[in-house]
């Protein structure tokens, strides 16, 4: 666009007129495209366990086998442990209300007791006030100063003792510091290392939805043709593979079933 137009001026006006509108007119600036991050070093295409091929070996098709069971049994031990969990909070509730029940009769016995013994503390508090204070002597009140003058000295030389003891655990106390630093920085490390690789290689927060990863899919011994042609499952599915490594790799959002 501002090709054409300065050629339109050469053509128009004078040399020297040109020149001045040239120096008017602004340059064209490039504006470079910005090129799109991944959101995941994943690849697009992973490599499937060796196990779930049509024709394995008799190791890797075990491996996958054993993987499988292990994430069925870690599965089977969660619901243990929230089943045992739930089953302790409703005997939880069960005894609190037993409790509250005796607590309530606890009170009730309680209140007949503390009514009872205020009326013999106020017997006692008469029958005390009827009874004068014997005086104190000038020597007991002498020896009195005299002892807590000795206990406040004892604290202070305790206190000196203490604070001179430290400077002396300077070098110790110096040690502890830096290993206590050691230890925090390699704890940043390991943090900071986490987070690189959950960046890379981990699920992003997209929507209220977590991404679940598929159960591998497994053959079993007697559904193992030898060859391709029969050696694919009717449950494979192609677009699914794809539709969930999108989510794997952050670029679509997790994604439940409508109901």
């Amino acid at each position: 666009m501002f090709t054409n137009l300065k050629i339109l001026l050469v053509l128009s006006v004078s040399p020297d007129e040109a020149q001045w509108l040239f120096d008017k007119i602004p340059e064209l600036k490039v504006v470079r495209k910005r090129k799109l991050q991944n959101p995941s070093a994943l690849p697009a295409v992973e490599v499937p366990h060796p196990g779930q091929s049509y024709n394995p070996t008799f190791k890797d098709h075990q491996a996958l086998m054993s993987a499988a069971v292990q994430v069925q049994e870690n599965r089977a031990k969660k619901q243990r442990k929230i089943d045992r969990v739930v089953e302790e909070c409703g005997k939880a509730i069960a005894t609190d209300k037993e409790e509250l029940k005796e607590l309530a009769e606890l009170v009730f016995v309680k209140k007949e007791e503390d009514a009872k013994e205020e009326i013999e503390d106020d017997v006692d508090t008469k029958a005390a006030l009827a009874i004068r204070p014997r005086m104190r002597t000038r020597q007991q009140r002498k020896n009195e100063r005299e002892e807590k003058e000795k206990l406040r000295i004892s604290k202070e030389k305790k206190m000196v003792s203490q604070r001179e003891n430290e400077v002396f655990r300077i070098k110790t106390i110096k040690k502890k510091v830096e290993q206590e630093e050691k230890l925090q920085k390699a704890k940043l490390v390991q943090k900071a290392k986490k987070r690189t690789e959950h960046q890379k290689f981990g699920q992003h927060t997209l929507c209220k939805h977590k991404y679940k990863k598929l159960d591998p899919e497994i053959a079993f011994s007697d559904e193992l043709s030898g060859t391709l042609r029969t050696g694919v499952k009717n449950g494979q599915s192609l677009l699914l593979d794809r539709f969930n490594s999108l989510q794997k790799r952050n670029i679509l959002e997790p994604r439940i079933k409508a109901r």
